[in-house]
């Protein structure tokens, strides 16, 4: 989740799993997509003056965070996201946002791998990346929503539902609480997870189960009172 729920963390973990996936070369989508991959690249070579000119380690890290930012969650370049954490590891070890966009990362990782070992080790790197920060920044809703977003998304041979229903009741207990003020964004974003989880699994009874988590959600009041609408109602 970007600052100021700008943009849909769910929608960016999506995007940049198709991005340039398909269409012609002459297509709209296509050409569109070249073009937001050469402004993000752009950004991201101003983001490298930035990094090379800081002064202090805070500097130089949100520079690398948003360099991150942009190359998993905007344009998929998984690779130069990972060597580029790798490289400053000692740096961003302790910022919670640049470890976030590296699980997504490992865990994006698998779904373009070939081979179901391969796939099966990259789901348990990405895994245990989120459980560590889960450990490490139990209070932080970056982590939450990024973990139930990203397994939301995989397939339904893992069988993550349970996991993302799980995490989705901590987030729901923290807002219970008043532990986390509601965000603009935050339901949106829960209502795309909802919304993934319930285009993966479709059957009678897990419609049932998820509609019941939402109108859970819904009842903590009118600020998540959209949320109990959905296909899992219809």
């Amino acid at each position: 989740m970007r600052n100021g729920g700008k943009t849909s963390l769910i929608a960016a973990v999506v995007g940049c799993a198709l991005l340039l996936a398909c269409g012609c070369a002459k297509s709209p989508q296509r050409k569109a997509e070249l073009e937001k991959k050469a402004q993000a690249r752009a950004k991201i070579a101003e983001l490298e003056t930035t990094v090379a000119k800081a002064q202090d380690d805070a500097s130089r890290a949100k520079a690398l965070r948003g360099i991150l930012d942009i190359e998993v969650m905007d344009i998929g370049e998984l690779k130069p996201a990972l060597d580029l954490y790798a490289k400053n590891e000692a740096l961003l070890s302790g910022d919670c946002a640049s470890r976030v966009y590296v699980a997504v990362a490992q865990s994006m990782v698998a779904g373009r791998e070939k081979k179901i070992e391969n796939k099966l080790k990259w789901l348990r790197v990405g895994m245990n990346s989120f459980e560590a920060l889960r450990e490490e920044f139990p209070d932080d809703r970056l982590v939450y929503l990024y973990q139930a977003s990203t397994y939301a998304n995989f397939p339904r041979e893992v069988g993550a539902k349970d996991e993302v229903l799980s995490i989705l009741d901590d987030i729901r207990g923290r807002y219970e609480r008043k532990a986390w003020a509601v965000e603009e964004g935050d339901v949106g974003n829960i209502d795309y997870i909802y919304a993934t989880l319930e285009r993966t699994y479709s059957d009678t009874s897990s419609k049932d189960e998820l509609g019941a988590s939402r109108k859970r959600f819904a009842a903590l009041g009118p600020e998540f009172a959209a949320l109990e609408k959905g296909p899992a109602r219809k």
